[in-house]
């Protein structure tokens, strides 16, 4: 049986390691041009834990984006998490520089504060609760950051948790939990290389990570102090998640699949790409979004994607999809 080692950490020592680095988040505009009353709308709608600034130079601790660069399709995105994950270090401001339009800018802002939003983590009253801080502090022990790949499930584990409680707020203590230890089987079984390109039946291979993955977490979030009946819950949602919306049997199960897939295109697409090539890539993408809702698939024109990744979303039939869950919603 697949094991995983399961050692509770401190809760505060885990806090710190995913408090909120980005601290603010604003536009500079050209000197002479106004900001717009929507700016600060349209960010609170999506991330309204973080204050809105408006300064009119950036400070010593900000960290601009140049908007035309952002917006360059060649733009090299490892350039920018680079930059972007160096405010872990310290706290500080996320600014993108405008080129004029009030619109775009913001537009530009919320493709950014997207990719980065698990530097910037909101929380709801379960996930401040000691026993869920207990077991994040366990979720970062368990994962060996010098390893690449361990790295970028780690990264993509708390971006999943961050697009739960964005798409339900109220998200209850299970469901987070789920959204961290979704992925917990390939810490043992692919660590350092991946294997999911050579299976023969790709719904079959998922689903039996998902099986096992759903028994490792209930043990190890029992290790952490978690009750019993959220260990249950856990593990009935992780055991469901590689399923899309028109299987779900909750709303919990949905969201959590529509997370798990918004993360992959948001966070994990482009190095997906490059690590796994094209094949397997047009493969994930499909996959992807035939789990997606119709809200999920909403917020895909709304994200920085590669060229690429957009290309293989539009080979999908991205418009059809959409009309197809507008249906199934309606």
């Amino acid at each position: 049986m697949t094991q995983v080692a399961t050692t509770a950490g401190s809760p505060q020592t885990c806090w710190t390691e995913t408090a909120a680095c980005i601290v603010a988040a604003g536009i500079l505009f050209p000197e002479g041009a106004s900001s717009s009353r929507r700016c600060p709308v349209a960010l609170h709608r999506e991330f309204p834990h973080l204050p809105w600034v408006a300064p009119t130079t950036p400070g010593h601790d900000s960290i601009v984006v140049e908007e035309s660069s952002w917006r360059d399709p060649s733009i090299d995105l490892y350039h920018w998490d680079a930059t972007i994950l160096a405010i872990r270090a310290r706290r500080g401001w996320v600014l993108v520089r405008s080129e004029g339009a009030a619109e775009s800018a913001v537009e530009a802002l919320l493709q950014v504060l997207t990719r980065y939003q698990r530097l910037a983590p909101r929380t709801n009253a379960f996930s401040r609760d000691e026993s869920f801080l207990c077991a994040l502090s366990l979720h970062r022990s368990l994962h060996d950051l010098h390893k690449p790949l361990v790295r970028a499930d780690y990264e993509h584990t708390l971006d999943v948790w961050q697009w739960v409680l964005r798409l339900a707020p109220d998200a209850s203590l299970a469901m987070q939990l789920a959204a961290l230890f979704h992925d917990i089987e390939r810490l043992s079984s692919e660590p350092d290389e991946r294997v999911e390109q050579y299976a023969l039946d790709y719904q079959a291979f998922k689903d039996a990570h998902a099986r096992v993955g759903a028994r490792l977490a209930a043990a190890t979030a029992r290790a952490a102090g978690v009750a019993a009946q959220d260990c249950l819950r856990m593990g009935e949602l992780i055991r469901d998640h590689e399923h899309g919306a028109d299987q779900a049997t909750s709303k919990e199960a949905e969201v959590l699949a529509d997370a798990d897939a918004l993360s992959f295109f948001s966070l994990n697409s482009r190095g997906f790409l490059d690590y796994y090539g094209p094949q397997h890539t047009r493969t994930k993408v499909n996959y992807s979004l035939r789990r997606m809702s119709a809200r999920a698939l909403g917020y895909l024109g709304r994200m920085k994607l590669s060229p690429d990744i957009q290309e293989y979303v539009q080979e999908a039939g991205i418009s059809s999809l959409r009309a197809t869950r507008t249906q199934v919603v309606r």
